[in-house]
């Protein structure tokens, strides 16, 4: 397999629509080391915002591989949902071959975290907070399967507890994706559902690989009793064997079992895409604010509102960061 050269990527870089360099950027630390490189959190000089970015290296990437790369990165910085960890950027460093995606920080409690020490304590998760969680992950499947100027949908082939992240409110945040069919992911998320009900995994391994090669050999521990027969239908339906038979998102969503979250969900979206708007109309006003700065007088409002955006922003990060810190209801039945 030939590997694609620096400048050959940096060509077809020019499509990932990059607009930041490494300049731009400061390391904070490393949180994790991989095969293939590291994940760090980064504070964004230009707004003070803390993310994380993850660093891979390209060099021995195949042209095809690399097309494919490409695509997602633009269907990544494109998508934006309440529950997806959003992509800020992609970074190509030529110098060490090195490509760094900018995301959002989810670094904080994870599904799996929360499994774990309901399984410790004995108790099992509320019904209502799991069908919620069921919702939000379905919607944003709903986002990742959703053909695009004819092209079938991504799948997001990384659901697991440990890739899922909570805020102080109970959200979820899909991570990392890794993009096989629509009805896979229908069936990780069965997975997870299981997981959630069980409080212990329906295959022993997360290995997708050895996952897919012992299927046929699943078995399913009973479902606790408190949980309705409504949902175990809607279980044994995702963890089909068979493709055709598991529900699509739309039709998860469209369940009466999930009506109430699915509300909630709705309504939660409105505000967010509400408050989008108002940060771009916000975003607009402070270009505008800085074009013309050069003809305000000392004192203007607008040119005290530019200097203190950037203090603002890290106040609103510190603030953050202690109510993740500070820990959540995790949606237990005490």
């Amino acid at each position: 397999m030939e590997n694609v050269d620096s400048l050959r990527l940096l060509t077809l870089a020019n499509n990932i629509n990059m607009a930041s360099t490494l300049a731009g950027y400061d390391v904070l630390y490393t949180i994790a080391l991989g095969f293939h490189g590291r994940c760090q959190k980064i504070r964004r000089k230009s707004d003070g915002k803390v993310l994380v970015w993850k660093e891979m290296h390209y060099n021995t990437l195949t042209e095809s591989e690399t097309q494919a790369l490409i695509l997602k990165l633009n269907f990544f910085k494109k998508l934006k949902h309440p529950n997806v960890a959003r992509c800020y950027d992609c970074i190509i460093d030529s110098a060490d071959t090195k490509l760094y995606i900018v995301m959002e920080d989810c670094t904080g409690d994870t599904l799996a975290s929360l499994i774990a020490s309901a399984s410790r304590e004995r108790r099992h998760l509320d019904e209502r907070f799991i069908l919620r969680v069921i919702a939000q992950l379905t919607s944003a499947l709903k986002k990742f399967h959703r053909k695009r100027n004819g092209r079938p949908g991504f799948l997001h082939h990384n659901l697991k507890a440990s890739n899922i992240f909570l805020d102080s409110e109970q959200n979820v945040k899909l991570g990392k994706p890794s993009c096989t069919s629509a009805e896979c992911d229908i069936f990780s998320l069965g997975c997870l559902l299981y997981e959630l009900c069980t409080l212990c995994r329906y295959f022993p391994t997360p290995d997708q690989k050895v996952l897919a090669d012992n299927m046929p050999a699943g078995t399913m521990r009973r479902v606790p009793g408190q949980y309705s027969e409504e949902l175990r239908m809607l279980l044994n339906n995702m963890l089909n064997l068979t493709d055709y038979p598991r529900p699509s998102a739309d039709s998860i969503l469209q369940n009466n079992l999930l009506a109430e979250a699915v509300g909630e969900e709705e309504k939660k979206g409105q505000l967010w895409l509400q408050r989008r708007l108002a940060k771009a109309e916000r975003n607009k006003s402070v270009c505008s604010s800085r074009k013309n700065k050069e003809n305000l007088a000392p004192g203007h409002p607008q040119l005290v509102m530019l200097h203190n955006r950037p203090r603002r922003l890290q106040t609103d990060d510190r603030h953050a960061s202690r109510v993740d810190k500070g820990g959540f209801v995790c949606g237990l039945r005490f």
